[in-house]
């Protein structure tokens, strides 16, 4: 559980809390993990544990790869679908072996550090294996009178079953813009058209930065407000949410502190301008 005080005003309470959350979501990359670069373009961070796997892979892989102390360098074909292809069959070996738990069936975009250079793509379940990074998209919806949407996500999700999201999230698949990602996944999760919400300028990114059981995660948060028309009511259709709530800004702060929110969520809610908005005095 998250600690504040109810002492302080709704607007203070948020900002310690987010910058609490902020500090749980962005750990330090630990001092034995190697940093991974494709084709000389640094983009992941290997955990120590994971090296085992690499340094044993078949002929066919391991010739690719190159360890140095503190550095592993992936080099692949100039050709972008040759360069698909191996890491397809990478990823593929990687989940037969049982490095990688599940299958998504869902091609991400493996971008360098910056965010400017494609590399290729993989799958998105191969990602933390290599400490890839991961772009995600969240909805950070209102209702016309203030109150805030929340999402329960259904328990037989993997990660954080039943706890509170926003309206909709995702991850962003190759080829998308981070726009195109997000109104796709309010169409799936929350079944609203696109003329019963406007989406607002996003916040500024943040980095989540925390090892995970498949290895090391990197992941690029992006939080759009959106506005809800009058009268629409979110409809989940993928069967991924259970229930939707509209709630107060206090309401949902005291969730968060209550840790019935998952990490990213809290993120996404307390940088909602409301908050910021709210009278101090």
């Amino acid at each position: 559980m998250l600690q504040t005080s109810d002492k302080f005003p709704l607007a203070s309470r948020a900002r310690r809390l987010l910058e609490q959350v902020l500090a749980e979501a962005s750990r330090p990359e630990p001092a034995d993990s190697q940093l991974l670069s494709i084709n000389h373009h640094a983009c992941g961070r290997i955990l120590a544990s994971r090296l085992p796997f690499l340094k044993s892979l078949p002929e066919l892989f391991a010739r690719r790869f190159a360890f140095s102390p503190g550095r592993v360098e992936l080099t692949l074909s100039d050709d972008l679908l040759e360069r698909n292809d191996f890491l397809a069959r990478l990823a593929s070996y990687a989940y037969e072996q049982g490095e990688i738990r599940k299958w998504r069936n869902e091609l991400l975009d493996i971008r360098d550090f910056s965010g400017t250079v494609v590399l290729g793509q993989a799958e998105r379940t191969f990602f933390r294996l290599l400490g890839l990074t991961t772009y995600c998209v969240h909805a950070a919806a209102r209702s016309a009178d203030g109150r805030i949407f929340l999402a329960r996500r259904s328990r037989r999700k993997s990660v954080s079953p039943g706890l509170w999201d926003t309206l909709a999230g995702g991850m962003v698949s190759a080829g998308e813009s981070w726009e195109t990602s997000l109104k796709r996944e309010i169409d799936e999760e929350a079944g609203l058209a696109a003329e019963q919400f406007e989406l607002l300028a996003p916040a500024a990114p943040v980095t989540v930065l925390r090892p995970v059981p498949e290895g090391w995660m990197r992941e690029v948060s992006i939080t759009y407000p959106v506005l809800v028309a009058d009268g629409a009511e979110p409809r989940n259709r993928d069967g991924e949410v259970e229930c939707f709530e509209l709630v107060s800004p206090d309401e949902a702060v005291q969730r968060i502190e209550q840790g019935e929110v998952t990490v990213e969520a809290s993120i996404a809610l307390l940088s909602l301008p409301c908050f910021a908005e709210q009278n101090d005095s």
